[in-house]
């Protein structure tokens, strides 16, 4: 037995051992087994619990069995976003993880983002071709605007590409 005096310096030690639990290999064989519109839900509700719906292309509400691509459309709610801001950064968070999730590329014709009382966007599956990680809330907010200014509807859905200000000093 040795003793450890209070003056004598004392070493810490920590090992850290990977364990991989039945758990963890469950939630992720589930994972691997979601529908299209499961991974759309859980991406979306990764960034907030918005009011997600999600279409086929023949306007019928897709179900987990509904074959792509898709037109999603998300209403946030008010009191869930109070400032412009807000509103770029989640309108490009939620883009971002749609058109960049590798399980949904090319399943995605479009999304459409409402923020209550600030902004609505809309972007098709044809304007997404450019590097993710190199633009910003700011700057896709920005560019969504050159594309159109208003809501157009009379487009191909996947071509479905506007920026309008709800709140006239979003900028």
């Amino acid at each position: 037995m040795r003793l450890i005096c209070p003056s004598e310096p004392t070493k810490s030690v920590s090992v850290v051992k990977k364990v991989e639990t039945k758990e963890s290999i469950a939630e992720v064989e589930s994972v691997t087994n979601l529908s299209d519109v499961e991974v759309i839900e859980r991406e979306i509700n990764k960034i907030g619990a918005f009011d997600v719906t999600i279409w086929t292309l023949d306007e019928k509400m897709a179900k987990s069995d509904s074959k792509p691509p898709f037109e999603i459309l998300i209403n946030v709610g008010n009191g869930q976003i109070d400032s412009c801001y807000k509103a770029k950064r989640t309108l490009f968070d939620v883009m971002k993880a749609v058109y960049t999730n590798k399980n949904l590329k090319g399943k995605i014709a479009r999304v459409q983002f409402t923020a209550w009382g600030q902004l609505k966007g809309s972007i098709g599956a044809k304007d997404t071709q450019f590097d993710w990680g190199a633009s910003g809330p700011s700057n896709f907010w920005t560019v969504l605007q050159k594309y159109r200014l208003y809501v157009d509807v009379s487009s191909p859905v996947d071509e479905r590409t506007f920026g309008v200000r709800i709140n006239k000093g979003c900028e």
